[in-house]
């Protein structure tokens, strides 16, 4: 099986006040859509739940040439493409009506045994269900989205609540990216976009946990660190870049 798409239109609870999709809701459609797929190949959460292993996102990047809008029709687009080392590869497109790609995304994945909550090799049998010779749409073969030295940003603290935990028990990827990108003023927003986000998932939070967001900046590229701060311990790292608004 190669791409398999989905066409729908954007509602007011996928948009920002502007009228655009919002950062957080694209990561939702992204993983909703490997899902979807997933499960079409044999390779599903409840597939995997019955060897007591599960898919664990470890890394996307998105790259965005234009924002959809309210209202907007959009295809969204996704397939596997292949392996690296023990990380399982994904695509995703999203296109506008005239089949415009607005939104390119790479993702990497783990395997992980919830018995034992530890990273395996991906079996063969899902190497052989999830096979593809379709290409990556970006570069995330790099092990580290970026090197990150002193932050020179105010530092944001978070505790983990309940509602930021998932079925595996801990803090859910997307609310990451929200933490991460509530950092940036409305004053910011109404003058700029997000055009790139490239974040990794490097270790586990769990409720209660306090955590630290720490940027560095760099015109409009930033660097992000989310650590534990009573174990010192990074959990995640991303980057964002960001572009002036068009009038």
């Amino acid at each position: 099986m190669g791409k398999q798409n989905k066409t729908f239109r954007l509602v007011r609870a996928h948009c920002d006040d502007r009228g655009q999709l919002k950062p957080a809701q694209l990561l939702r459609f992204f993983q909703e859509a490997a899902a979807r797929h997933a499960s079409a190949l044999g390779v599903s959460t409840t597939v995997l739940d019955e060897h007591s292993l599960a898919w664990m996102l470890y890394r996307v990047r998105f790259e965005v040439t234009r924002w959809p809008r309210l209202e907007e029709a959009i295809t969204l687009s996704t397939y596997p493409s292949g392996f690296i080392r023990t990380l399982a590869t994904r695509e995703f497109q999203i296109c506008d009506q005239s089949g415009t790609a607005l939104i390119s995304a790479s993702s990497a994945w783990l395997v992980a045994n919830t018995q034992q909550r530890r990273v395996i090799a991906i079996p063969e049998w899902i190497k052989a269900l999830a096979a593809s010779e379709l290409p990556a749409l970006l570069d995330i073969s790099s092990r580290r989205v970026a090197k990150f030295e002193e932050p020179n940003q105010p530092e944001k603290q978070v505790v983990v609540s309940a509602g930021d935990i998932d079925f595996l028990k801990h803090v859910n990827n997307v609310r990451y990216a929200e933490w991460i990108l509530e950092q940036f003023s409305q004053e910011f927003r109404t003058d700029h976009e997000l055009q790139c986000l490239d974040i990794q998932f490097r270790k586990e939070s769990l409720a209660g946990d306090c955590l630290s967001i720490r940027t560095k900046a760099e015109n409009l590229r930033y660097l992000h660190r989310v650590v534990h701060t009573k174990r010192e311990e990074e959990l995640v790292q991303a980057m964002t870049i960001w572009r002036p608004r068009s009038l």
